[in-house]
């Protein structure tokens, strides 16, 4: 499970409460986001040249694809 992030650059922590998460943007999500990193390793030893291929769209398409659903918890 993912706590915080820290950049290789600067050396600044993002820290995560995951409580506050799940409260806002339920359950689902958050289990997706926490997992993302994961997922992506499975993918990748899996198809190599498929997500090769595909990541550049899902790149630019995901931070787009997150706001939307965010968007529906708000209302």
């Amino acid at each position: 499970m993912i706590h915080s992030i820290v950049c290789k650059e600067c050396g600044i922590e993002v820290g995560f409460d995951q409580s506050k998460l799940l409260a806002c943007y339920g359950e689902d999500l958050v289990k997706r986001v926490i997992t993302k990193p994961r997922r992506i390793t499975e993918e990748y030893e899996k198809d190599l040249i498929s997500f090769v291929r595909n990541i550049p769209f899902r790149i630019i398409t995901k931070p787009y694809r997150i706001i939307k659903e965010i968007e529906t918890f708000k209302n």
